[in-house]
């Protein structure tokens, strides 16, 4: 594999959801994709560009905290796309952390 591809490891569907696809457990069979690192890199520069402007505004009617900090939960696809980790109706969940701390 060049240098100039990162490796996705990608759960197979059917696999057991109880283990995590984001861990390189040998019980969870998987599959590899290959993306271009610039592509990747654009892919993310594309989705930070879109969320920056909500989370700006995020905290704008806060009276007595302000928000220290956003952590994102991002998901990369076979094709090097970029999504923010929703809840699935299983209930596993991830997304948007958000700290706060009084003014």
């Amino acid at each position: 594999m060049s240098h100039e591809y990162i490796e996705i490891y990608l759960p197979n569907k059917g696999s057991d959801s109880k283990n995590s696809p984001f861990t390189l457990d040998s019980r969870v069979t998987q599959s590899v994709a290959q993306v271009k690192a610039s592509e990747l890199g654009d892919n993310i520069r594309d989705f930070l560009s879109k969320v920056t402007p909500a989370l700006a505004s995020a905290g704008e009617n806060l009276k007595e905290y302000s928000i220290d900090e956003f952590e994102l939960s991002l998901t990369v696809n076979a094709k090097g796309g970029i999504s923010l980790l929703g809840v699935d109706e299983a209930g596993a969940s991830a997304g948007i952390k958000v700290k706060l701390k009084r003014k």
